[in-house]
């Protein structure tokens, strides 16, 4: 029998080579769809709000492909027709969690409402896999009167659930974990309160609502979002009210940090004062400040704590949009400053002695920060836009959220406003085009910013804008995968449009490559209604897991929603082979001999490759491993010498003088 080898070695290559990479494209290219997708919705009245009725806010993926939900549902909420509560329920929202088999098969849920006609709190906060046999789920909960607690009716809270004599208010905030069968683990309740000048805790009956959120009132432990670390640790980025008012015989009291009514925090963990948190009176802080805190895994131990910002000046308020973590535990958070009316926002950050004591700055319109803080809860970088110049109006950078490759760089989403003849820079990279875009940034593990890719549109393209739906990001075999949302067209790649112009609030799935550039858009075809907010996506093998709200109908595929006038939870399952590997990117076929696609053989090869480009010669070839690295190749003539790549998966970039050439290659041992 002829060996393969010599099969690559002789004529008879050029015609088996084009035939099997054109059989393998037309399988990659069927390879690629919507298998199912899944709705829940109910009575609901809350289209036209992201953060209300029927959505996904959360969810992760478990060894076997299992996808895990948070979300809020309307009342009398289904899914495939199944009730999800027995009870209706006449709050804005309640709270649904649940397991998702690979072939979209509801394996179990559990449901949290209050019953009843006048609205409670209720709200699904956040969501994360402990190790690999559990996950954490956070609920905001109003105990005042009955509540459908996952499984059970509860009529009197005090006796099965916890005493409410012994909380500040009715409201808390349930840390609850589940093994991966839905059975309950843990659970914790926490609350804040806060401390008056002798470090007592403020009773509820004595603080009044005034400006501020119910929040403060109910005294709720206000978690924005949540992370588990390499040790099981909890950790929670909230934001603390500095600012609260109380009621005295004389009327009304301002308790503040700065005329020393206001002392500082207090976590009550299951009804007992647990954690309190003294704040410098000397610090300046927003109306709203940010504040990381890590608790052992059972909420026995305060393990740390800091407030992000120091001498905050300018702003309202500081919101904690997201934040990620990496395998060093660092963590990466989005944060967004809101500034008071034409003033400018300031503030510093406590840092590593070894990039100075503080890193400073300012903006004068809403604008949303990236910055890094070790294990320590020390700050690393911060990574934000600087503006050739800069108009409130139309120039903004808000970053969404951060995920991490396979080499320890990130990825970051980000929404970019601005004018077309304004400069813009990330340390050296320059972002010239104007308007309205979705773009994602590639940091080295430092923090330097490389590259970017965009998605955009003859009007707006952007992340979603609600901070309630956690909008993950995948960053995997050179693809790098997000939703965005757009109105109007959206441009496919870089000079050509698709869908209708005349769309509103559009939605979509975006695939870039490492140095940002587009791969594939697939459009989701929503109907013009509502409040479609893209989600998360998550990624196991070949199956990516699609999660959001959709405000109407839309068409997945050869799958299509129709609209019923309600907005849905949605879950959808798509399915894509090529995750499997590497993206490499297409290479041309020209008339022309430099411009052909490059002929390797062998291929997988061992120690040398030959390669064929007709008459044009090679100046220079590199080798590119998957995670991005790169090294010179020797080469005599066409022969190129392999002997110092370890085996593995590899891009040839080939070097002539008229072209660049890349091409796909197997390293054997």
């Amino acid at each position: 029998m002829e060996s393969i080898f010599n099969v690559f070695g002789s004529s008879k290559a050029k015609k088996i080579i084009p035939i099997v990479s054109f059989l393998l494209m037309l399988f990659s290219a069927q390879a690629q769809y919507f298998e199912w997708v899944h709705t829940f919705f109910g009575r609901d009245n809350n289209a036209g709000y992201a953060d209300l009725g029927s959505n996904v806010r959360n969810s992760f993926i478990d060894s076997e492909g299992n996808c895990y939900i948070l979300g809020s549902m309307a009342s009398e909420a289904t899914y495939e027709g199944e009730q999800l509560a027995p009870v209706s329920h006449s709050s804005l929202e309640g709270t649904l969690i649940a397991k998702i088999a690979p072939n979209g098969e509801m394996v179990w849920h559990k449901a949290i409402t209050c019953p009843g006609q006048s609205y409670r709190l209720n709200t699904p906060v956040d969501m994360r896999p402990m190790g690999d046999s559990a996950f954490v789920c956070v609920v905001y909960l109003d105990l005042n009167g009955p509540i459908y607690y996952l499984d059970t009716l509860l009529e009197d809270v005090s006796d099965c659930l916890i005493p409410t004599d012994s909380l500040l208010s009715t409201c808390l905030t349930a840390f609850i974990t589940f093994d991966l069968d839905g059975n309950v683990l843990e659970q914790h309740f926490l609350q804040t309160g806060y401390l008056d000048a002798q470090g007592q805790i403020m009773t509820v009956g004595m603080l009044h609502n005034n400006q501020f959120d119910n929040i403060i009132f109910n005294m709720v432990f206000p978690l924005k979002k949540l992370q588990i670390d390499n040790s099981g640790n909890i950790i929670s980025l909230t934001n603390f009210a500095t600012c609260i008012y109380y009621e005295t015989d004389t009327g009304t009291v301002e308790a503040t940090f700065e005329n020393g009514l206001l002392s500082g925090f207090c976590i009550l963990v299951d009804g007992h004062s647990r954690f309190k948190m003294h704040v410098n009176p000397h610090e300046k802080h927003a109306l709203w400040t940010p504040v990381v805190i890590k608790f052992d895994p059972h909420f026995d131990s305060l393990l740390a704590w800091r407030h992000l910002f120091e001498n905050e000046r300018g702003y309202s308020r500081v919101w904690l949009y997201s934040f990620n973590i990496d395998e060093e535990n660092s963590l990466y958070i989005c944060a967004y400053f809101d500034p008071a009316v034409n003033s400018v926002v300031s503030f510093t950050v406590a840092g590593n002695p070894s990039i100075g004591d503080s890193v400073g700055y300012d903006a004068i319109d809403q604008e949303i920060v990236l910055l890094k803080y070790d294990s320590n809860l020390n700050c690393q970088f911060l990574k934000k836009m600087e503006w050739g110049e800069r108009n409130r109006r139309t120039q903004k950078c808000l970053f969404s959220n951060v995920c991490f490759a396979e080499d320890s760089s990130f990825f970051a989403t980000a929404t970019i406003l601005k004018d077309e003849h304004v400069d813009a820079y990330i340390d050296n990279l320059h972002f010239t085009d104007g308007g309205c875009s979705a773009a994602i940034i590639h940091f080295d593990k430092d923090g330097t910013a490389l590259s970017y890719g965009k998605a955009h549109s003859h009007h707006d393209t952007f992340f979603q804008s609600s901070s309630y739906l956690d909008q993950s990001i995948v960053a995997k075999n050179n693809r790098v995968i997000a939703q965005v949302e757009y109105v109007g067209d959206i441009f496919a790649n870089h000079d050509s449009a698709s869908v209708d112009a005349s769309r509103y609030n559009g939605d979509g799935l975006y695939q870039w490559d490492y140095d940002g550039n587009p791969i594939s858009y697939t459009d989701f075809h929503t109907v013009n209604r509502g409040i479609t907010c893209p989600g998360g996506v998550y990624l196991h093998d070949s199956i990516l897991y699609v999660t959001g709200k959709l405000g109407g109908g839309g068409t997945f595929g050869d799958i299509v929603i129709p609209d019923n006038g309600l907005s849905r939870g949605l879950v959808a399952k798509y399915v894509d082979t090529n995750f499997m590997h590497p993206y490499v990117a297409p290479v041309g076929i020209a008339d022309s001999p430099s411009q052909r696609q490059p002929l390797l053989y062998p291929n997988p090869a061992r120690n040398e490759v030959f390669i064929d480009l007709g008459p044009d010669p090679i100046r220079q070839v590199s080798a590119i491993n998957t995670l991005g690295q790169r090294q010179s190749l020797p080469f005599v003539a066409n022969r190129i010498d392999l002997s110092s790549c370890r085996p593995g998966i590899y891009i040839l970039e080939i070097k002539t003088p008229s072209a660049t050439h890349k091409s796909k290659l197997v390293k054997m041992k």
